[in-house]
Order: C-alpha cells, then sequence, then structure tokens
C-alpha cells in the first residue's frame, strides 16, 4: 500500500467518524431543547399559580385590615378618602388599597403553554379570585357609606360596622383558602404531567449519548492508529533518508538505506542515491578547480601586494615630496622678504645708474623666485586636492589690462607686439574665481613671451561654441597664440608633466622649474575645462581652454572718473635702464594692438615720443614709480577698475588727471583707520606704518574694543578696519561678524585681516564673516600700502599735498618721488615714546651701540625691513619686547605648573608674532613650535629650555646695547654693591639650600630680580628663576656658577 492511499484511506475513516459524532450530538441537542422548554413553561405555570393565591390572601387581607382598624384610625383614614374623592388633595400614586382594581391573570394563563383541561381548572380559579374581588370591594363600599357633608363619626362607625356584619355573613374569609387549595392541586397536578413527559425522552437521550461517546472513542482510536502508521511508513524512513542526506552534505559516503516498502519514499532515496553519486564527482571536480584557482590566486595576491607596495611608496613619495616642497617653499620665503624689501627700499634712496640697475635686478630676480614661490605651492595644493575655488566679481577689461601690464616690460624689450582683444558680445562683468584665472593666464602669456623671439603675442576672449550647460551662465573661451618656434608631436606628450621644460635647447638660457603648464592645467580642470595647444614647428603656438562664468548681476564701475580718458596700473620693474640707453628706432603700434609700456628713465612724453609711435586713437599711459599688481593672492569682492574711455587721449603728453594717478601710498588723504590687535608692539608697528602714510590711528586691544569704538562713532568716522584674527574677549573673526550685524557693509567699511595663516581655508573663514581682504603677518609695507590703496574710497583715495621727510628721525632718505618717501616719514607729534627727552637720547645711545654689536638671536635686517627701516622705532620696540615679554619663560613655566595650557597657548601666539615682527627668528620659531603643541599635548623640556636660552640671548643683547647700562655704570655699581653680598650667598648656597628649602630659594630669588633689573645679570637671573621653577637642578647649578664667576670678576 502507498503512501498516497494510506493517508487517503485514514482521511475517510476520520471523516465518518466525525459524521456521526455530529449527528449525535445534534439529536442530543434537540431533546435537550424540548425537555427544557417543558420545564420552562412549568416554572413559569407554577409562578403563575403563587402569584394568585398571594394576590387573593393579600385583597382579604386589605379589606379587612380596613374595616377592622380602630375607630381613631378609621375615623382617619376614611377623612382621607373622602378628601382625595373630593379633589381637595391629589391622589397618591399608589393607594394603600384600591377597592375597584383586578386582577389580570386572565391574559397571563392563555399565554401558558398547556392542555386544555389544566386550562379549565385554571379559569375556574380565575373565577373565584374575581368573585372575591367583587365581594371585597362590595364590604369597602358598605363600609364607606354615604360620603356627604355634615356626616358624623357615629354614622361613619355604623357605616364600618354593618359592613363587618356582612363580610361575616357572606363567609368572605373562606374564598382565598379556597383559591390556594385548588391552586395546590393545580400545581400537584401539573408536576405529574412533567416526570412523564421527561421519563419519555429518558431512554432516546441516554442512547444518543452513548452513542457520541462512543463515536468519539472510535475517532480518538483512529487518529492514534493513523499516527502509528504515519511514523512507521513516513516519520521513521523521512529520519533515516535526513540523516543519510546530511552525512552526505558533510561529505562522507555512507551506506545505503534498505526501506521496508516500494512507496514514494523508496523513489526519493533512490533519486537520493543517484543525486549522491552525480555530486560526489562534481565535488572532486571542484576540488580540483580549486587547487587551480588558488594558485592562481595565490600569484594573484602576490602581485597585488607588490603592486600596493609599490603604490603605497610612490603615495609616500609623492607626499613626502610635496611636504619638502611647502616647508622649503615657506623657508624660502623669509630671505626673499628681505632680498625683495630691501632693495626696494634701496631703490627709493639717491643711487648711481649703475646701482640702480643693479638693485633693479635684484628685485626683479626675487620677485620671480618669489612667483617661482607661490607656483610650487599651488602646484602642491592642486596636486593634494585642498585647492578650494573663490568666486567673485570682477571686471573682464580691468583685468585683461592687469595682464597686458604684467608681460609689457618683457615684451617692450623684446620689441614684441601684444594683441588683447575682449569680444564685444562679453559682458564687461562676470562672476567666476579670478585669483585662479588670471594665474593660468599669467603662465600662458609669460611662457608665450619668453619663448617668442618675434612676431608678437595674442590673447583673445570669446564666446564659446559649446553652450553654458545652465542659463544665466556664459561659457567663454581664453585663447593665448604666439609666433614662437612651437611644438613637434613628441614634445605635446611631456608638455603638462611636472617639472618638464620641453626642449633643453631652447630652455637651457630660460629660467623655470617646468610647473607652469602642469599647474595651468590643473586649475582650467578645477574651473571646469580643459586646456588645450595647437602647435607645429616654425608656426607658433595656441592654449585654449573654456570655462563657465555667472553672469553679475551688477557691473563695477572703474576707479577714474568719467572725464579721464586714460588710466594707469602699476606694474613690477622688469624693462632696466640699460635698455632705453640704446635709444632704438621707433615702434608702430596700430590701432588693433594695446600700447606696450616702459619704464626706468621713461619719465616724459617726449621721449615717448621717440621711442613709440601712437595711433591718434591711442592713449599714452604714463607709470610713475613701481607697485605692485593688485589682487594676489586676495579674497573677497574686490573694487576692481577698468578703463573708461581707450581712445580720447593722444600721445603729446601725459594729461593732469594721468599725472595726479600715482602709485605713491603717502598721497592718501588723511583718513581714520581702526587697528585692531592685541599686540602692544605689532599695534605699533601697525600704527607708526599707518601714520607715516598720512592716516589717522584707533587703537583697539580686541574685538569688543573695537565695537565699542563703532557704536559710538558715526558711520564716516571710520575708514578702514585692520583686524587681527586671534585676540582674547573676541577674536577677529566674531568681531567681523558683529561688526557686518551692526549694518557696516562691506563697501562702506572694509575689514582687512591680519593673520600669519596663509592657507585657503583661514581665507574662506574670513570672507564667510564679512572680511574684504587679508594680510599675512609679519606685514609687508608695500602690500600694506598696495591695500590701503585698494580698499579706501576713490574719491578720497589720493591727495596731492606732499610732506618732506625730518631728518631727526633716523629712516632711509628716499628719494622725493618714490611710492614710499612720504610713507618713511615718523610724524613726531604721534610717537609719543620718542618725544621725551631722555628716551630719546637713550634710542640714539642705542643706535650707536647697534652698529658694533652683533645678535645670533635677532635678525636686525629683517626687523628693520617690518619698519621701513626706521632704526630708532625699531629699538624702541625691542626695548618693549623684552619689558614685556623677557620674563615670558618664567611666566610660562607658572602656567604649565598651573596646568592653565590655554593661557600658556595664547603666551606663545603672542610672543610668536611679536618675535616674527622684530626679527627674533629663533624665538619666534620655538613659539610656532609651542603653539603648535598645545594646549592638547604637553610641550617638551627640551623646547623650554631652549626657549630659555634664546630669551637669554636677546635679553643680553638689549642690556648690551641699552645705554642705560652703561651711560651710569657708578651708580649700577653703587645698586650692586649694596646686595651683591646677598647675591653671592645665595648663589654659593644655592645647591645645598634646594634640598631642603626648594620654594624658600624660589621666593628669595623673585625678590632679587627688581635688585638686579636693568644691570646685565638680569638675564641670568631670569634663567636661574626659571629653572628652579622647572626643578632643573643641573641647569640651575651651571647658571648660578656662570653669575657667581661675573659677579666675582666685577670686585676683582
Amino acid at each position: 500500500m502507498t503512501i498516497r492511499a494510506l493517508i487517503k484511506s485514514s482521511n475517510m475513516t476520520q471523516l465518518c467518524m466525525v459524521l456521526m459524532l455530529g449527528l449525535c450530538t445534534v439529536w442530543l441537542g434537540r431533546s435537550l431543547y424540548e425537555v427544557n422548554g417543558f420545564l420552562h413553561n412549568y416554572y413559569r405555570f407554577e409562578n403563575l399559580l403563587a402569584e394568585i393565591s398571594s394576590a387573593s390572601r393579600e385583597t382579604y387581607r386589605a379589606a379587612l385590615e380596613f374595616t377592622s382598624a380602630g375607630d381613631a384610625r378609621y375615623l382617619e383614614r376614611w377623612k382621607q378618602l373622602l378628601r382625595v374623592e373630593r379633589g381637595e388633595v391629589p391622589r397618591p400614586e399608589k393607594a394603600q388599597l384600591d377597592p375597584g382594581e383586578t386582577l389580570s391573570l386572565a391574559a397571563l394563563a392563555d399565554r401558558l403553554e398547556i392542555d386544555a383541561p389544566t386550562r379549565a381548572s385554571l379559569r375556574s380559579i380565575l373565577v373565584q379570585v374575581d368573585m372575591l374581588n367583587s365581594m371585597t370591594e362590595a364590604a369597602i363600599i358598605l363600609a364607606l357609606g354615604p360620603q356627604r357633608e355634615g356626616s358624623t363619626a357615629a354614622q361613619t362607625l355604623a357605616d364600618r360596622n354593618a359592613a363587618l356584619r356582612w363580610m361575616h355573613e357572606n363567609n368572605l374569609a373562606r374564598l382565598p383558602d379556597a383559591i390556594a387549595d385548588a391552586t395546590r392541586k393545580l400545581g400537584d397536578t401539573q408536576y405529574a404531567e412533567l416526570l412523564t413527559h421527561l421519563g419519555e425522552r429518558e431512554a432516546p437521550l441516554r442512547w444518543t449519548m452513548l452513542a457520541a461517546i462512543g463515536a468519539l472513542v472510535l475517532l480518538g482510536g483512529t487518529v492514534l492508529g493513523n499516527a502509528y502508521i504515519f511514523k512507521a511508513r513516513v516519520v521513521n524512513p523521512l529520519d533515516q533518508v535526513s540523516g543519510y542526506a546530511e552525512s552526505v552534505a558533510a561529505g562522507f559516503d555512507p551506506d545505503p538505506l534498505r526501506l521496508k516498502h516500494r512507496d514514494e519514499l523508496a523513489l526519493m532515496f533512490a533519486s537520493l542515491q543517484r543525486m549522491k553519486g552525480t555530486l560526489f564527482s562534481r565535488i572532486r571536480e571542484l576540488k580540483e578547480a580549486e587547487r587551480r584557482a588558488r594558485k592562481s590566486r595565490q600569484q594573484a595576491v602576490l602581485a597585488r601586494s607588490q603592486a600596493l607596495t609599490s603604490l603605497e611608496l610612490a603615495q609616500r613619495a609623492s607626499h613626502v615630496q610635496d611636504d619638502f616642497l611647502r616647508r622649503i617653499s615657506h623657508e624660502i620665503r623669509t630671505p626673499l622678504n628681505a632680498i625683495i624689501g630691501m632693495s626696494y627700499l634701496s631703490l627709493q634712496t639717491d643711487l648711481s645708474s649703475v646701482q640702480r640697475d643693479y638693485l633693479a635686478q635684484i628685485n626683479k630676480s626675487g620677485s620671480v623666485l618669489l612667483d617661482m614661490v607661490n607656483r610650487i605651492l599651488d602646484f602642491s595644493s592642486a596636486s593634494e586636492g585642498s585647492m578650494r575655488m573663490e568666486r567673485k566679481v570682477f571686471a573682464l577689461p580691468y583685468f585683461m589690462e592687469l595682464l597686458r601690464q604684467s608681460v609689457a616690460g618683457t615684451a617692450l624689450e623684446k620689441r614684441l607686439l601684444l594683441n588683447f582683444t575682449l569680444d564685444p558680445a562679453i559682458p564687461a562683468t562676470v562672476v567666476g574665481d579670478e585669483r585662479h584665472l588670471e594665474e593660468v593666464l599669467r603662465i600662458l602669456l609669460d611662457n608665450a613671451v619668453k619663448y617668442t623671439v618675434s612676431g608678437g603675442v595674442e590673447f583673445r576672449v570669446v564666446p564659446s561654441d559649446e553652450p553654458a550647460t545652465r542659463e544665466g551662465v556664459l561659457r567663454l573661451t581664453f585663447v593665448v597664440s604666439d609666433t614662437g618656434p612651437g611644438l613637434d608631436s613628441e614634445e605635446w606628450k611631456k608638455l603638462f608633466e611636472p617639472f618638464s621644460l620641453g626642449d633643453e635647447s631652447m630652455t637651457r638660457a630660460r629660467s623655470g622649474l617646468g610647473l607652469g603648464l602642469a599647474l595651468a592645467r590643473q586649475l582650467v580642470n578645477l574651473m571646469g575645462g580643459e586646456l588645450s595647444v595647437q602647435s607645429a614647428p616654425g608656426e607658433g603656438s595656441r592654449f585654449s581652454f573654456s570655462v563657465e562664468m555667472d553672469k553679475a548681476d551688477r557691473s563695477i564701475s572703474p576707479v577714474a572718473s568719467s572725464e579721464k580718458t586714460s588710466f594707469s596700473i602699476p606694474v613690477r620693474p622688469t624693462v632696466s635702464s640699460a635698455f632705453f640707453s640704446q635709444k632704438p628706432d621707433a615702434l608702430e603700434v596700430t590701432s588693433e594692438s594695446t600700447l606696450l609700456e616702459g619704464q626706468g628713465d621713461f619719465r616724459s612724453a617726449a621721449l615717448a615720443a621717440t621711442l613709440l609711435t601712437v595711433s591718434a586713437a591711442m592713449p599714452v599711459e604714463m607709470l610713475n614709480g613701481q607697485g605692485q599688481s593688485p589682487g594676489d593672492g586676495h579674497y573677497g569682492a574686490e573694487p576692481a577698475a577698468g578703463p573708461a574711455d581707450m581712445g580720447a587721449s593722444t600721445a603729446e603728453g601725459p594729461s593732469d588727471q594721468s599725472a595726479d594717478m600715482t602709485s605713491d601710498p603717502a598721497a592718501l588723504l588723511p583718513l581714520t583707520v581702526l587697528v585692531v590687535e592685541d599686540n602692544d608692539i605689532n599695534a605699533q608697528i601697525a600704527r607708526e606704518l599707518l601714520e607715516q602714510a598720512g592716516l589717522e590711528v584707533i587703537l583697539a586691544a580686541n574685538g569688543q574694543e573695537a565695537l565699542d569704538q563703532l557704536e559710538n562713532s558715526a558711520p564716516s568716522d571710520v575708514a578702514l578696519v585692520l583686524m587681527d584674527v586671534q585676540m582674547p574677549v573676541m577674536d577677529g573673526l566674531e568681531a567681523t561678524r558683529r561688526i557686518r550685524s551692526l549694518g557696516f557693509s562691506p563697501e562702506d567699511l572694509p575689514v582687512v585681516a591680519m593673520t600669519a595663516h596663509t592657507d585657503i581655508a583661514s581665507r574662506m573663514d574670513g570672507k564667510d564673516v564679512g572680511m574684504n581682504d587679508y594680510l599675512t603677518k609679519p606685514v609687508n609695507p608695500e602690500m600694506l600700502y598696495a591695500t590701503l590703496e585698494k580698499w579706501l574710497p576713490g574719491e578720497l583715495r589720493r591727495n596731492p599735498a606732499r610732506e618732506t621727510p625730518s631728518e631727526d628721525m633716523g629712516c632711509l632718505d628716499l628719494q622725493a618721488d618714490s611710492p614710499l618717501a612720504n610713507a618713511a616719514v615718523i610724524k613726531t607729534d604721534n610717537a609719543s615714546s620718542s618725544s621725551e627727552d631722555g628716551s630719546v637720547s637713550r634710542l640714539q645711545a642705542m643706535q650707536a651701540r647697534m652698529k658694533g654689536q652683533h645678535s645670533p638671536a635677532i635678525n636686525i635686517e629683517a626687523g628693520l625691513a617690518t619698519v621701513g627701516n626706521n632704526r630708532k622705532l625699531y629699538l624702541e620696540l625691542l626695548l618693549r619686547f623684552v619689558e614685556h615679554y623677557g620674563d615670558s619663560p618664567v611666566r610660562l613655566r607658572a602656567m604649565l605648573r598651573d596646568g592653565d595650557l590655554n593661557a600658556a597657548a595664547r603666551m606663545a601666539h603672542t610672543v610668536k608674532g611679536v618675535a616674527a615682527n622684530l626679527g627674533v627668528d629663533r624665538i619666534h620659531r620655538l613659539t610656532r613650535m609651542m603653539e603648535d603643541a598645545l594646549p592638547e599635548n604637553p610641550l617638551d623640556p627640551g623646547l623650554l629650555k631652549a626657549f630659555d636660552i634664546e630669551m637669554g640671548q636677546v635679553l643680553e643683547y638689549v642690556q648690551a646695547i641699552d645705554a642705560r647700562a652703561s651711560e651710569t655704570k657708578s651708580g649700577n655699581l653703587q645698586l650692586a654693591e649694596e646686595h651683591r653680598t646677598a647675591l653671592l650667598a645665595l648663589l654659593g648656597e644655592l645647591p645645598k639650600r634646594v634640598e631642603t628649602d626648594w620654594g624658600g630659594v624660589e621666593g628669595a630669588l623673585e625678590a632679587l630680580m627688581s635688585l638686579v633689573e636693568g644691570t646685565p645679570h638680569a638675564g641670568d637671573m631670569v634663567a636661574i628663576l626659571a629653572a628652579v621653577k622647572d626643578f632643573d637642578t643641573a641647569g640651575m647649578a651651571e647658571r648660578a656658577d656662570r653669575l657667581r664667576e661675573k659677579l666675582l670678576r666685577e670686585v676683582a
């Protein structure tokens, strides 16, 4: 028998048992329902009989109680009923006795399910009940008597007695007992009939229940039997097959099963057996394939590991290279600042033509080297992906004029023609990344001018043939073409590779790192374009790229008024006077080209006419002095200027307006500048430089003071704010944010940051809060004056009045027409520290001693360059540095000992900034390392010791040149004589005393510090006290012995 047939027969058997059980249950339920109906009808009949008997007895009792009551109570009830009948009082809802009420029991009897004899007996009983009610009512009426006015109590009582007699005569008391007997007999009869009905149905019910129990037992037996059979025929074989399958799945080869029955499970097991054989054969094949794959994978892993190692080494080498480039570039900046700054300042003095030419070449070479350093930094940032794009509004004509002037000198030197063209369909103002776009085009134009021997260079800005990606966007194509030697296909391949210079035979005599085009391509890619080149040997080169720029919502008005016909933009000196001494033939520049400019001795329109033959429609643009192209390294919305009208002047000479357009920073009107700087020395440097430019200065020590100054002043009182970024109380970023919230817009009140951070993230932070520009510390005077010229209001930017330099200020002797001639003047009414006779004599004496003194701890040249070579100002600032920060090692150790790392970080930051401005390079480097470590990490003790030593050397140098240390030597000796014994005694017992009384030693040294102040021993005492505070026993003993020897030599 198969499993399917077994399951079918089991299901049929169970179905039959369930049907039988259902029939029995239905029959049993029907019988129980009939019995329940009999019992319910019986209980209703019994309740009716009990109600009849109770009602009859209650009726008789009420009538008897009314008529048999005492005289007084009867009279009272009689009067009450009389008032009710008359309507004098309301009838109660339910009176104690209602003679006219009848029992409606007949209707209730009709609803009972009883047979006819029983119903006839019940009706006879109801007749007796009606009789009882009628007689009771008659008795009560008789007892009430005539209800009339004036009835006396005797009459009423007589009526009551007559009613009682009537009730006895008619045997009224017999009727309730008769009714009760009748109802009892009727109930017994009905109960007997109920027992008869139940007896008739008892046997069918018993048999039905037995049949249902039997069906239930059979059903249970069938279920158990089926379960046993199913377990034996299905479950057990399935367990065997499952165990067999698990063994196969585990990789074993079990013995075949022997099943007793030939059913579906046996067929399934046979299929399983066949599947096992196929599976094991496939497993053997897979193992072989896995072995081969493992071998291949091992080889691939080995190759991948080698590739990853090579990639890691390459990335590490690239990172090290980029890091090295950044570090060496930053380190090169320090000497470059001195080279460029000092050569620039020297050019302002009286020099011979040869000296001026030499210094001009030095300045030019330094500027070229600085451009290379900047290019290296930009290339490193672009390679690492850390360079961020900027977007601002700028004027394309002005932008192109700046580019033209950047290469005009070299082009004139090589007798090349320049053709700069802006398509008329392009709007004058756009929104884009001006700084990086300028850098790309400078690279392309510089290369074009550098490698072009004859002919010219053309620069065009035209609409792109490719459509823009969205509305409101311009897609512009920038094209730089030259008539140079051109490139072949082999040179194209390595043209954009870093440090590739192309044909070495052509570039050997030309400077360059080979980073320009590589950087240009990266910058163009970051701007969303692609730099392409078309070139052939002997046909020149054509570089082009297309970038998208937004349309400007507003136009930028030029700085020059509408009446002026030309404008002048200063450029770096690139043409030496040797070129002009050659007096070349005249060059003709057509109206389609742009005028090329010269410098050096090119001072008048008459001399210009001997060199240039210009179309009448072209203006002559004169350059007076030297300057720097604005816009380098700045952020914010710059007030860019453009040419108002390029075709209205002639070559006869410069106009009066053009003569006023000088780049001299001393020509600024005396506007007010708010300097926000927490460091007194840095604030004084900024103040002196600004006052030298003829500006009035307001100082604020932090951002909160700056806000208070601006809130208490009119909007026009302050023209510009120089804002330090990192300050206590409120930093520069928060102060600028609040200044903008007060209603001072960037156009009305420019804010220029002064910060030591030059990264793009710091610039963007300043831009986000509303800063217009930034200056890096130490502040370069030239960049400061250029920034002032750029951001001060155009109509107030120039002042034709000039001041003559004061000879007693100790400044450089500059030419009267140089850009910094007036900037080198210190106004004596503002230099309060030099106005006192004692201070002036002291500074003069220090200047004399300064010539023969040198210190490795101080870079005097760099410090002098920061203050415009003003020696007196520099010495005054150096004295203030020693006065304010000479004991900074001691205070720094105290802060570290107290755990105030934030205060220590602020101290290191302050000393770092002042030291950078004064040329104290070693202390600047040490405090920069401290600031980088604090406040997250503790300071290295070796770093603190080095800081002690360097500060001691600075103190020694200042004390050596300080006139007060030697002008009154006898007074110092007299002061030292009074305390020398105590100091020698303390120094002699220091090694022993510190073992038992360290705190006492520290207190004694601090007490003696005031006695040695101003003496040559102050630096040694500071170092000894610092060693004591740092628990440096060896250092303390060494410094104490050195000071003790000095004191003993003085005694000898």
